[in-house]
C-alpha cells in the first residue's frame, strides 16, 4: 500500500520474543526523627500549660440561683469547681428553672483568685387575685395600673412590691407584697372598707327632695349613703325655703339629721322708686338701690326706708305671704334748705349747676345735694365754687367779684398760685367778712357733711379757699367713734406664697411690693357699737345659740359697699376728705389721693398681718405646729362644734362665735384679731393676676365683681385657712365677716 504523500513508508510488525525483567535497583531507606519530634511537642505542651497555669486567675462563680448552669464561651478549663481564665473580657451564658437566660460579659481581673457574682433574673410572676367583698376593682403596681381584679394579674416583676386597690365606694386598700416571679401564680386577698357613712334624714313637712352634690337620692325620711369627703345636701319642698348643708363625710361615722324644720319660703318685694336709685333698708340692713327685687321673710311686718341724697327719706311697714310676688312704689319728696347770696356787684349772673338761675344776690331753695355755682358779670373774673345745703341750715356766701385790672394786679403780684386747699371748713359764728371771687379754672371741693344742725341753724361758708397747714402726726390717733389708729411708714415685702410653702394656694400670687405711703390702720375691728352710730339699726345676727350683736363684738353680715359707707361717713364726722365716690348708694370709684377713712389695702393688710418690726415673714398666727397651744386667737374651737361641722381637735379659745374685739393677745404689730373672730373685708377687687416688678402702693384691679376678704374667722379649723398667707373672694354679707378701717396719713 502507498503512503499518502508526505509520510513516510510504514513498517511492517514482527513478534519478538518474551523477556523477563531483570531485578530492581536497591532503593536507600527514609528514617524520620519521630523521637525528637515527640519530645519537642511534649515540651511545647509542657511549657504553654505551664505559661497558662501561670497566667490564668483561678474564678469562682457566685451563681444566683445556685442550681444555674453556666457555660464560658472560648477555652475555659475548670478545676473542681474553679474555673481557670486568662485576664480580660469573657463571654458566659447561664440558664436555670424559673430564671431568664442569662447571657453577659466578665473581666477577670489581676487577682490570683477571684469571686464573681452571676445574677439571674426571675421570670415575672402572676398574682391571684381575691377581693373581699368581690367587687370590681383596678390594681397598681409601684404606682402602675396593672390590671383589674378579682382574677389574674400576669407578668408581676419579682420583689417588692407596693399594690394600691381602688374600688368605687371602698377605700383604697394598700399593701406590701414579696414577688416571687420565677412564672409562679400567687395568692393574694385584699380586704376592702367601706368609704361611706350610713346617712339619715328627716323634715318638718316630710316629703321634701333631697338632692346630694346635685343627684337626686330621694325624699324624706331618708335613709342613704354619704361617700366620704366634702358633700352639698339640699332639701328643696315646694312653698318653702331650700335648706342646703356643706357636711365633712368620714367614712364609718353617720351623719344624721333629725326633724329639719323648712321654713315657709319668701315673698317677693319689687320696689321702685321715683326718683330712679333710692338706697333701700329692710329692717335696718342695707338692700341695695332700686329698682330692687326683695326676699321678705313671709307673714311678718317689715320696715322699708327708701332714701336719696336731695330727698326725704319715705317709710313704710309691709309684710307679704309665702309665694307672694308684690310690687311698691315709693315716691320721695325733694329735701330742699335755703343758700343765701350776698354778691358785688349786686346785679352779677348766677348759674346753678350750669342753668341761668337768675341774680347773685338771693336767697335759693336747693335740694340738698351737691351744686355748682357760677357767678359773673362782664368785666369781671367769674367766680365758681360748690356747695351741700343742708336741712335745717341756711347757708350763707358773701362774693366780692374782682374787675380783670384787679386780678392781673393780684396776678402780678403772685405769680405763683397757691396749690389746691382741702374743702373750707363751715362756721357757725357772726357773720363772715366778704372775700374775694376766685377764678373760674379753681373750683373748690364740698365742704364734708357735718352732723345734723338744729332748726334755723345758720352756717358761713368762705368763699375763697385757703392753704391748710397739715396737722402733726401722732403714733396713735382715734376716731369720731373711739376706734383707735395706729400710724406705720410701711415699706418692701414679698407678698403672696410660692407653690412650694405649706398650704399654698393658686390665688396667692407671689410678688414684691412697696408702701411707699405712710398710712393709719385701726387697731381692733370695727364694733357693732361703731356701727350702729352709722346704722341704728343695724343687727350682726346669731350663729345658732352664740348671739353676734352685742356691742363689744365685732360688726358682721356687712355687705362690702356698707363697710365703704361706714367709711365715707365716718370720714364726714372727723372733717376728712372722703376717700370713695359714691352715688346712689353704689360705690362708683374712689379718691386715691384721699385721706379720709377706708378699708385697708390688701397690700397693706398682710404687711400688717404678716411681717414683723424685725424684716420676718410669718406664715401662722402662733408658733409651733398645728393645732395651736393657748389662747392666740378665736378660731372654729370646741365651744364651736354645735354650730359648725368642723372644729380644731383640742383648741379652746371661749367663745362659740365671735368674741368682744381685742379679746386675744395683739400681734406684733400691736394689732388685734388680724387673724380669727371675724375675716376683714378690704378695699381690693379679687383677681390672681401675676404683675411683674414692683408693685408700688397697689389699690387692686380697677374693676370686678368680688372683693378680697382677708384673715381667718371664729368658723374657721382648716390649716390652710388659718395662714395669715390665706386670701377668698367675698361677694355677700356674712355672719363671720366684718372689717377694720384705715387712711393715708399724707
Amino acid at each position: 500500500m502507498n503512503s499518502p504523500a508526505g509520510m513516510p513508508p510504514e513498517t511492517p510488525l514482527e513478534p519478538v520474543r518474551f523477556r523477563p525483567p531483570g531485578p530492581l535497583a536497591h532503593l536507600p531507606e527514609l528514617r524520620l526523627p519521630w523521637r525528637r519530634m515527640f519530645t519537642t511537642a511534649w515540651l511545647a505542651l509542657a511549657l504553654a500549660t505551664a505559661w497558662y497555669v501561670l497566667a490564668a486567675r483561678s474564678i469562682d462563680f457566685d451563681l444566683s440561683p445556685p442550681d444555674a448552669k453556666l457555660t464560658v464561651l472560648g477555652f475555659a478549663p475548670r478545676v473542681s469547681s474553679h474555673w481557670m481564665l486568662l485576664p480580660g473580657e469573657h463571654e458566659v451564658s447561664a440558664e436555670a428553672p424559673g430564671h431568664l437566660p442569662y447571657h453577659g460579659t466578665i473581666h477577670v481581673g489581676s487577682d490570683a483568685h477571684q469571686v464573681l457574682p452571676i445574677v439571674m433574673k426571675p421570670r415575672p410572676g402572676r398574682l391571684d387575685v381575691k377581693l373581699d367583698p368581690p367587687v370590681e376593682a383596678t390594681i397598681d403596681i409601684d404606682g402602675k395600673p396593672a390590671g383589674k381584679a378579682p382574677g389574674i394579674v400576669a407578668d408581676v416583676e419579682s420583689g417588692t412590691r407596693e399594690l394600691v386597690v381602688k374600688s368605687e365606694r371602698y377605700l383604697p386598700f394598700t399593701a406590701t407584697l414579696e414577688v416571687a416571679g420565677r412564672g409562679e401564680t400567687q395568692p393574694f386577698t385584699a380586704t376592702l372598707v367601706p368609704a361611706w357613712a350610713a346617712f339619715t334624714l328627716t323634715t318638718k313637712p316630710a316629703g321634701a327632695i333631697v338632692t346630694i352634690d346635685r343627684t337626686v337620692a330621694g325624699r324624706t325620711p331618708l335613709r342613704h349613703e354619704l361617700i366620704q369627703g366634702e358633700r352639698e345636701l339640699t332639701v328643696e319642698l315646694k312653698g318653702y325655703k331650700p335648706w342646703r348643708r356643706h357636711v365633712k363625710v368620714v367614712a364609718g361615722q353617720p351623719v344624721a339629721f333629725k326633724d329639719v324644720v323648712l321654713e315657709k319660703a319668701d315673698g317677693t318685694l319689687d320696689v321702685t322708686s321715683d326718683p330712679p336709685g333710692a338706697a333701700l333698708t329692710i329692717d335696718g340692713r342695707y338692700a341695695g338701690v332700686a329698682p330692687q327685687r326683695l326676699a321678705l321673710a313671709p307673714d311678718a311686718d317689715h320696715d322699708l326706708t327708701a332714701f336719696k341724697e336731695g330727698y326725704g327719706a319715705e317709710k313704710r311697714t309691709l309684710r307679704v305671704a309665702s309665694g307672694e310676688v308684690r310690687a311698691l312704689a315709693v315716691t320721695l319728696a325733694p329735701e330742699l334748705a335755703p343758700v343765701r347770696l350776698d354778691t358785688t356787684p349786686a346785679d352779677a349772673e348766677l348759674l346753678v349747676d350750669g342753668q341761668p338761675a337768675g341774680s347773685a344776690t338771693q336767697v335759693l331753695s336747693l335740694p340738698t345735694t351737691e351744686h355748682e355755682l357760677v357767678v359773673r358779670k362782664r368785666g369781671y373774673a367769674s367766680y365758681q365754687t360748690t356747695v351741700t345745703p343742708r336741712r335745717g341750715v341756711e347757708k350763707r356766701l358773701r362774693i366780692e367779684l374782682k374787675t380783670a385790672a384787679e386780678m392781673q394786679a393780684e396776678l402780678a403780684a403772685n405769680p405763683e398760685p397757691p396749690p389746691p386747699a382741702p374743702p373750707a371748713q363751715a362756721t357757725a359764728a357772726a357773720p363772715a367778712a366778704s372775700t374775694a371771687g376766685s377764678p373760674t379754672a379753681a373750683p373748690s371741693n364740698a365742704a364734708p357733711a357735718a352732723k345734723q344742725a338744729p332748726q334755723g341753724e345758720v352756717e358761713f361758708v368762705e368763699a375763697e379757699t385757703k392753704q391748710a397747714t397739715p396737722p402733726q402726726e401722732e403714733p396713735l390717733r382715734k376716731t369720731f367713734t373711739g376706734q383707735e389708729l395706729k400710724r406705720f411708714e410701711g415699706g418692701e415685702f414679698l407678698m403672696g406664697t410660692i407653690a412650694r410653702d405649706p398650704g399654698h394656694r393658686t390665688n396667692e400670687i407671689a410678688r414684691q411690693v412697696r408702701l411707699s405711703r405712710p398710712f393709719w390702720i385701726s387697731v381692733r375691728e370695727v364694733s357693732n357699737r361703731e356701727f350702729r352710730q352709722f346704722v341704728t339699726t343695724h343687727s350682726s345676727g346669731a350663729s345658732g345659740t352664740a348671739d353676734l350683736n352685742a356691742d363689744s363684738l365685732p360688726v358682721a353680715n356687712v355687705s362690702w359697699e356698707e363697710a365703704a359707707l361706714y367709711c365715707n361717713w365716718l370720714s364726714r364726722q372727723d372733717k376728712l376728705p372722703v376717700f370713695y365716690q359714691i352715688k346712689y348708694g353704689k360705690v362708683l370709684g374712689v379718691h386715691p389721693e384721699a385721706t379720709g377713712y377706708r378699708l385697708p389695702t390688701e397690700a397693706e393688710w398682710e404687711w400688717a398681718a404678716r411681717t414683723t418690726p424685725d424684716g420676718e415673714t410669718l406664715h401662722v398666727p402662733w408658733t409651733g405646729p398645728f393645732p395651736p397651744r393657748g389662747r392666740v386667737g378665736n378660731f372654729a374651737d370646741l365651744a364651736a362644734r354645735e354650730l359648725i361641722g368642723k372644729v380644731i381637735p383640742g383648741y379652746e379659745d371661749g367663745f362659740a362665735g365671735s368674741a368682744p374685739v381685742g379679746s386675744y393677745p395683739p400681734n406684733l404689730r400691736g394689732l388685734y384679731d388680724m387673724a380669727g373672730n371675724v375675716a376683714e373685708w378690704v378695699h381690693d377687687f379679687h383677681a390672681a393676676e401675676d404683675t411683674p416688678g414692683v408693685q408700688v402702693d397697689p389699690l387692686g384691679p380697677a374693676s370686678g365683681t368680688q372683693h378680697v376678704v382677708r384673715g381667718s374667722s371664729w368658723a374657721d379649723a382648716d390649716p390652710a385657712l388659718l395662714r395669715l398667707a390665706a386670701r377668698a373672694a367675698g361677694q355677700g354679707p356674712r355672719n363671720d365677716l366684718g372689717f377694720r378701717i384705715a387712711r393715708y396719713a399724707q
